[in-house]
């Protein structure tokens, strides 16, 4: 099994949306599960994801970007990981 991981800064929706659709693009989420874990704090000593949310793979890219970045804008997260994995 092989997992890719990318860090996402709190930063405008639209654009990190666009991030996030280029990270799904890139990690092949259309055929790999992406997981979403969120953080209130940036501290390394205090990394424990507060929510997690998981998105199966499909083919609709831009739509997936969406909703992921709603998400984590709807949470007031201040960090948020997203993991792309072979796992089904």
């Amino acid at each position: 099994m092989s997992s890719t991981v990318w860090a996402v800064r709190a930063t405008h929706i639209w654009r990190r949306e666009t991030h996030i659709f280029r990270f799904l693009r890139d990690a092949r989420c259309a055929v790999r599960v992406v997981e979403v874990r969120l953080f209130k704090t940036s501290r390394l000593s205090e990394r424990a994801p507060i929510e997690t949310r998981r998105w199966e793979p499909g083919s609709d890219l831009a739509k997936t970007a969406k909703e992921i970045s709603k998400y984590i804008a709807d949470s007031g997260s201040i960090d948020a990981t997203l993991v792309a994995s072979d796992e089904v």
